[in-house]
């Protein structure tokens, strides 16, 4: 082989390979951090296809061509919208919301809330898409074409805008500091009174019903488990039911044990006729008597919303939050707990750390992680975020890690 030819394949993959690094390096893509949540996680129960929503923002690099030979490095935040199935944890759809240099609350794209059959998202200024396709059905230049002096009534940053639940629609707050109702389908821009929206205990002002609104659907936040807990409850059948540790059915003649469970402590399922006097009720006390053999740990009856527990019929049952074992890293399980004391099942949430809960009808949502903040080494810690969603009457378990979006079923203990 002639030298000439010999020198040609040997610098040949060297120039291949300089031409790749330079390609990289001038139009690089990265993903510096894994995506996580940005905002609440939504249900959508009643849509065409029940689903759940979230958007993940995900923190990435890349690198920009200045001149011919110059080149710099710009860090951006991409947000995305996410559409998975309750029934099964499929991914329905997802989209591209933003890329964004800054991170301010004007510009975030966030979801505003879900009114019949359609995602309000702030994406610079009010969007609806249809469920769960996510096709376009309202946006901002949309009115601004059919009524410029409307849209220049619309609020300029997210927090102008809430859901409001009687009757179901987006509101907002003018720029007039008038309230109004804005519709999806058509577009339209109605005002109303502010005494349409429920009263609250926040403020006297009637204006300020509006900073008070709780939209339907989102995810609520809770500072520790107890906050969805509670500790007995009545019928309307004249029966009582508490979950009781041994110190609590001793006294059970001095107080009735209400409220919030405490406590690493057992309890155990109590039943017992009562009846009110006045609006206090007063146990039998001949009646009680213990239910089941089941002993749950740091327990309590789920609260469903607004104080009511989650009761689940055929047969009447009652959803239980409990651990297996003590201690801040045990997961946290799900009973459905019978009027007999039996659990009918039981499964595991998989998170020792609950930040979450939400309805999504038919199912239950946690939002955690597997291992307890500040327990053991960081980098031993799994702190990728999940939700779990635990169907009601079967107890059957999906998982879907934030991070990669992507589900895994497994199946509840039967008991």
């Amino acid at each position: 082989m002639r030298p000439r030819r010999r020198l040609l394949l040997l610098l040949l993959p060297i120039a291949i390979a300089a031409v790749l690094w330079w390609l990289l390096a001038g139009f690089g893509d990265w993903q510096r951090r894994p995506a996580q949540r940005s905002g609440h996680v939504w249900a959508a129960p009643n849509a065409a296809t029940p689903c759940l929503l979230f958007v993940t923002r995900e923190e990435r690099e890349r690198r920009l061509r200045v001149s011919r030979n110059f080149f710099r490095s710009e860090s951006y935040d991409r947000y995305v919208l996410h559409v998975h199935r309750i029934a099964d944890g499929a991914r329905l759809q997802s989209m591209l919301l933003a890329d964004l240099t800054e991170r301010q609350e004007p510009l975030e794209p966030q979801i505003l809330g879900i009114v019949d059959g359609h995602v309000w998202l702030w994406r610079n200024g009010p969007t609806a898409l249809t469920l769960p396709d996510l096709r376009p059905a309202f946006a901002r230049a949309q009115l601004e074409q059919q009524a410029p002096d409307q849209a220049e009534l619309l609020p300029r940053e997210p927090k102008g805008y809430a859901i409001r639940s009687e009757p179901l629609s987006l509101v907002l707050r003018g720029r007039d500091a008038r309230l109004y109702a804005l519709d999806a389908v058509n577009g339209a821009l109605t005002p109303f009174p502010p005494e349409q929206l429920p009263a609250t205990t926040f403020s006297s002002l009637v204006e300020d019903r509006f900073l008070y609104l709780m939209p339907p659907g989102r995810s609520r936040v809770l500072t520790s488990p107890s906050d969805a807990m509670e500790q007995s409850f009545l019928t309307g059948t004249g029966r009582y039911y508490g979950l009781l540790t041994d110190g609590d059915r001793a006294d059970i003649d001095k107080y009735l044990p209400k409220g919030r469970p405490h406590g690493e402590v057992a309890r155990r399922l109590y039943g017992a006729d009562y009846r009110l006097d006045g609006s206090t009720p007063q146990l039998d006390l001949a009646t009680v008597a213990a239910l089941g053999d089941e002993r749950l740990l740091q327990s309590g009856f789920l609260v469903r919303r607004h104080g009511t527990l989650w009761d689940v019929p055929d047969p009447s049952s009652t959803l239980v939050l409990a651990r297996q074992r003590l201690g801040a890293d045990e997961p946290w399980r799900l009973v459905r707990l019978g009027r007999d004391g039996r659990a009918l099942w039981s499964a595991s949430t998989g998170l020792a750390d609950l930040g979450e809960l939400l309805d999504l009808g038919t199912h239950v949502l946690f939002v955690g992680y597997l291992d307890s903040l500040g327990r053991g080494a960081i980098r031993e810690q799994d702190r990728r975020e999940r939700l779990v969603w635990i169907d009601e009457r079967s107890g059957a378990v999906q998982t879907l890690v934030v991070e990669d979006a992507a589900p895994s079923t497994q199946p509840a203990a039967a008991r």
